[in-house]
């Protein structure tokens, strides 16, 4: 008999389930690959340095030839210090110095040598990374005033406090001390990376450390890619492809700014008149020696033939952020003041770092006890920084950052002197306004009103003049709570002369305020609203004070 079976089978399989199946797993896997790769470009060729052969295959790179030897008559202009970090290859520093010569034409040595601050370490990442800002100020702290031009250099990782990026190889101030990091470049060191690897090394040290002295020297990272000064860099290997020159418009910049640094910083105006004029017979077109001329007639006080040179020089070469700087001043010290601010918006746009090389002078002449040419570049400062308080990084707490109370604590020791020195002088006014900023954040508000008027007094038709008011106006009507209608002529003559709306906003809010104190509140309502407008045009549609300010005048006004 035969027996009945029931055969159970599971559903077929479709060729669509087997299509997700292997799209599932090809998905997977490149997701691996893809990380795999992440990891390889994250951390860098070191654990993966078939990344770093495949990207620079067939790729040819500009020679590094001998470097001419330059006389020391030649260099006797200004020092260069490298100085080695905790150990630092000092045979690497040996090979650089003939290119850095050849380059700045400033006599450079090695010193010796520091260790690393215990405050340098990184917190986040055990004591591998160290904080290049306490780098730079034991740097200041030993070799700080001999020379403006020192450049540590170490072969541990550093990271500044204030920067997301994690694999810095350099970090510095503009016009000041400088880092300059080679653990970046320890593939090629370490010879991960296949054939020349020393030669690898070598020109990115050479690149990197060429570039931080043109830093310190006030050129700009540039847009022309036949100079190392070319653009930010944010690999290891964009240095490696970077020429070993610079471009001619960089080369008479560098020209200025060490004629600057010897004769104007060193006090020779007489020397540099003769020497000027001299290049000048030769060559009636050189561009760097009508430049200087005009700032040394500037410095004697020959306002004419300074505007007659300089217009000369911008004539050959518009591209002059030093000729249109010094062009603004000789209009400004004819009370030509619309000109002037063209010039030193002009100047500020060319080369925005301008302003930190002149603070630098300022605090170099300081530190040598040299204060009234301190202030004069201090003065500098805010002309090429268009007028902008932050030049100046003084105003910080003891629990602000450890560079800026160094500086902190040498202008507070230094500022009886400076202020002596104040009312001998025509042309400070943005200096007598942030003296005036300085004592307001103290609280002593005596001295600020003092230093505000001067300010006024000094430069009464100028764009600074307009926030020495403004401030005039705002210390009477809110922290001193007194002669209303003076805050009020204050505050109308600071929106008369201020310019952009980042001052003409709280120009007009300052005014509001005041009739708003003095019970004017029709009028107080009137400018309020005026403020609110001026924000909202300058994109800043949430700025609390203004639209508090408003709220107020308008329940008062009820």
């Amino acid at each position: 008999m035969e027996k009945n079976r029931m055969i159970i089978t599971g559903p077929a399989v479709s060729k669509k389930s087997v299509y997700n199946i292997a799209k599932i797993f090809i998905i997977t896997v490149s997701g691996f690959l893809l990380f795999l790769i992440f990891i390889g470009i994250f951390w860098g060729f070191k654990n993966l340095p078939i990344f770093y052969i495949l990207k620079n295959f067939g790729r040819t790179l500009p020679p590094i030839y001998t470097p001419e030897k330059i006389p020391d008559e030649v260099l006797s202009k200004g020092r260069i210090y490298l100085v080695p970090v905790s150990d630092a290859d000092k045979d690497l520093m040996r090979a650089l110095i003939p290119f850095i010569e050849e380059r700045f034409l400033y006599k450079t040595e090695i010193k010796e040598d520091i260790k690393i601050p215990e405050p340098a370490f990184g917190k986040e990442w055990a004591r591998v990374q160290y904080y290049a800002e306490m780098i730079t100020l034991t740097l200041k702290e030993k070799y700080f005033p001999e020379t403006l031009h020192i450049i540590g250099i170490t072969d541990k990782d550093i990271n500044s406090r204030n920067s997301n990026w994690r694999y810095s190889w350099s970090w510095g101030e503009f016009g000041g001390v400088q880092v300059i990091s080679t653990y970046r470049f320890s593939d090629c060191r370490d010879n991960v990376c296949g054939g020349n690897s020393q030669e690898l090394c070598f020109r990115q040290s050479l690149v990197a450390t060429l570039k931080k002295i043109g830093n310190s020297m006030g050129l700009p990272n540039s847009d022309d890619k036949k100079s190392f000064m070319y653009n930010v860099t944010t690999r290891p290997s964009d240095l490696e492809t970077k020429n070993l020159e610079l471009s001619e418009s960089e080369k008479r910049m560098l020209g200025i700014y060490r004629d600057y640094e010897f004769y104007v910083v060193g006090n020779r105006i007489d020397e540099l008149v003769v020497e000027a004029n001299k290049k000048i017979a030769e060559n009636p077109e050189d561009e760097v020696a009508r430049t200087l001329l005009g700032i040394a007639f500037v410095k004697k006080s020959q306002s004419e033939k300074a505007e007659e040179e300089l217009k000369y020089a911008l004539k050959l070469e518009n591209e002059n952020a030093w000729a249109h700087l010094w062009l603004g001043t000789v209009y400004e010290m004819q009370n030509n003041y619309k000109q002037a601010f063209r010039e030193f918006r002009t100047a500020r746009k060319q080369n925005n770092i301008l302003r930190y090389v002149f603070f630098h002078f300022g605090f170099y002449l300081q530190e040598k006890g040299e204060y009234a040419r301190a202030l004069e570049e201090y003065e500098n400062a805010f002309r090429a920084g268009w007028w902008h308080f932050d030049v100046l990084p003084m105003m910080s707490s003891e629990n602000d950052e450890p560079e800026k109370v160094y500086y902190t604590e040498r202008f507070k020791s230094a500022l009886p002197e400076l202020e002596k020195r104040i009312s001998g002088h025509k042309n400070l006014g943005s200096i007598c306004g942030w003296l005036g900023r300085y004592y307001y954040e103290q609280k002593n508000y005596e001295k600020s009103l003092g230093m505000f008027k001067e300010a006024v007094a000094m430069a009464p038709k100028s764009y600074g003049a307009g926030y020495s008011h403004n401030m005039l106006a705002w210390i009477y009507a809110e922290d001193l709570n007194c002669n209303y209608d003076e805050a009020i002529e204050h505050a109308k003559k600071a929106v008369e002369l201020v310019r952009g709306l980042d001052y003409k906003a709280p120009s007009m809010d300052t005014l509001g305020w005041a009739y708003y104190k003095k019970g004017d509140y029709k009028n107080a309502v009137k400018y309020l609203r005026k403020a609110v407008f001026l924000s909202m045009l300058n994109f800043d549609f949430f700025n609390r004070e203004h639209w508090y300010h408003l709220k107020m005048a308008k329940e008062s006004k009820r």
